[in-house]
Parts: structure tokens; sequence; C-alpha cells
């Protein structure tokens, strides 16, 4: 992996803060329509699929070598729309980067077979330390109803996918964002995590809505539900009961002005619960993160269109 002796000062943007992420888009269409979607909420990108050979990548590598940025995350829409592609474009930039290197999908095209295996043996065995595979709910049908998808993980895909952590260093994170039609209780979580264990899972994240300004929220049916997610939900009083009623203990916590995280276990698994209070709204002095999709451009927000980043093209 190529490294610089010291990060990278633009002066034309904002510091890149050490930890920093790059997360390619691969592709901006996704096979679900989630109640909970932030494309839904907030600021949607645009173009169909980001390809491995585009200047645009080459660039992007170019920037996290100067910056030193270590950790990548291949995300969408849903990334595995188009398992060849997906496949060209981790091959390409993922080498480059630590042991931090993360894919996130809905479990649509893992299995889909590129050159004579599925896309997500080609990936696990070599690319990917980590896959954050979202399933809403255990239940099938409360799941689908979820994620209103065309097609997500089977179980037997996800005990697949569970048994490869035996044959390399590649780890399932199971991991359902909290709905009240969904996860949101103690009593929810646990039985999702029962469910995960039964299928050879031991890492579990749990989600609920950050913060987004009102002036970066659409006026959809989903921004309201995030909303009432933000406000309603306790975090806190979930993890009092996982530990009271379930047995599970509690490893840590932070609570500060944009997180409450919570690392629980239950003596075979572990649990982290998540809640953003606030999403970068563009005051940050540094950039945590650089996001490159489809439509060839790099921005540090999620939710802010305006903050882009110049690539060395």
């Amino acid at each position: 992996m190529l490294k610089m002796d010291k990060p990278f000062h633009d002066p034309d943007i904002d510091p890149i803060k050490d930890g920093a992420a790059f997360y390619f888009i691969a592709s901006n269409n996704c096979n679900a329509n989630c109640v909970f979607c932030y494309d839904q909420v907030t600021y949607a990108g645009e173009g169909r699929y980001l390809e491995h050979d585009d200047p645009v990548v080459e660039a992007a590598l170019q920037l996290c070598i100067k910056a030193g940025i270590e950790k990548v995350v291949f995300t969408g829409g849903e990334p595995t729309i188009q398992p060849e592609k997906l496949v060209k474009l981790i091959r390409r930039a993922a080498p480059q980067f630590g042991v931090k290197r993360k894919l996130y999908s809905n479990g649509y095209g893992l299995f889909a077979d590129v050159e004579g295996s599925p896309l997500i043996e080609q990936v696990a065995r070599t690319h990917i330390d980590i896959l954050n595979l979202s399933r809403a709910h255990h239940d099938e049908a409360k799941n689908t109803e979820i994620m209103r998808a065309k097609k997500v993980s089977t179980v037997d895909e996800i005990r697949r996918i569970a048994d490869l952590q035996e044959e390399t260093r590649f780890l399932l994170k199971l991991s359902s964002y909290m709905t009240p039609d969904g996860v949101f209780s103690a009593g929810d979580m646990h039985r999702y995590v029962e469910f995960g264990e039964s299928c050879g899972v031991n890492n579990f994240l749990f989600r609920a809505g950050g913060h987004v300004p009102d002036k970066f929220r659409k006026t959809t049916p989903e921004s309201s539900l995030h909303h009432r997610i933000n406000e309603e939900i306790d975090l806190d009083s979930i993890v009092e009961q996982l530990v009271a009623d379930y047995g599970y203990t509690e490893l840590s916590s932070r609570h500060d002005g944009k997180y409450h995280l919570h690392v629980l276990t239950n003596g075979k698994s572990k649990i982290t619960i998540k809640k953003e209070f606030k999403i970068d709204e563009g005051d940050s002095k540094k950039i945590n993160r650089i996001i490159l999709g489809p439509e060839r451009i790099a921005r540090s927000s999620w939710i802010d269109d305006s903050r882009t980043i110049a690539l060395p093209l």
C-alpha cells in the first residue's frame, strides 16, 4: 500500500482528518425502496454506475495516497446491482487501502456468478475485510415489508456468507436500521440477535436515524419517519433493558453532541447500537469522509451537494 509521510492539505479545501474514510458509491440504483433510505430524506446522487477505469477513480486513489487515507467503503444505492463492474472496481481500488475495507449491501447480487464463482467469494477472500449486510428485520415478511425489495439475502445465503468467516479473515456484520414497524425495542434487538446467531453471525449493528437539518430535508413520508425516529427513540432505555432483562453486558458507551454509541455483548456476540444526533452540516473544520459516485463529483458531505472536492485529474 502506498503512503505519503505527511497528510495532504489542499489550500482550496479543509484539511482531511486523520482516520477519514473514502466512500465509493458504486451505483445510485437500488433493488430496494427501504422506508428508512436516506435517498428519500435528503440529497441523492445521480448516475448509473462508477466504472473502475474511469479517470476520476484514479484521481480519487491518488488523493487518498496523498492524504494517507486507509479506510474505504464500497456502497450504493446497491453496489451489487452490476456484479462484474463491482468486482472490477473493488479489485482496482481496494488493494491500496489497509485492513478496514468494507462493503455495504442488502445482498442482492452477492451470489451472482462472476468468472465462475459467487461475487462474495471473489471479494471476501482477497479484497474486503467487512461486509455490512443490511436486513431490517429477522422475520422474512416484515423484512420484505420494510425494505420493499425485489430480492435480498435469504437465510441460506446469510449462512453461506457466515461460513466464509471460518476460511478467511473476512467479517460479516448484520445491520438493521431501527423503525417503529421493525426493530425498535430491546426485545426486537434480542430476537434479531438470536436469529443472526442461528445463521452463524456474531456481529450486529443497530442504527437510529441521524438528525438532518431542515434546509437539507425533503418533504417526503420517509423524511417525516426519519425525523420521528430521531426524536422518539431512547437508546439508553433500550440498553438498560438489554442488560436487565436479557443478560447483556455493556462494554463501552459514548455520549456527545454527535453520537450516542453503545457496545454490548451477550457473551457470544458483539452488538453496536448507534444514533447520530448531528449529520455533518458543513461547519466542520476537517473532512471526515470523501464520497465519490457515478456523477463523478467528489464531496465531503452526505447531505450537502455543494461541498465538493477538486480531484487531481
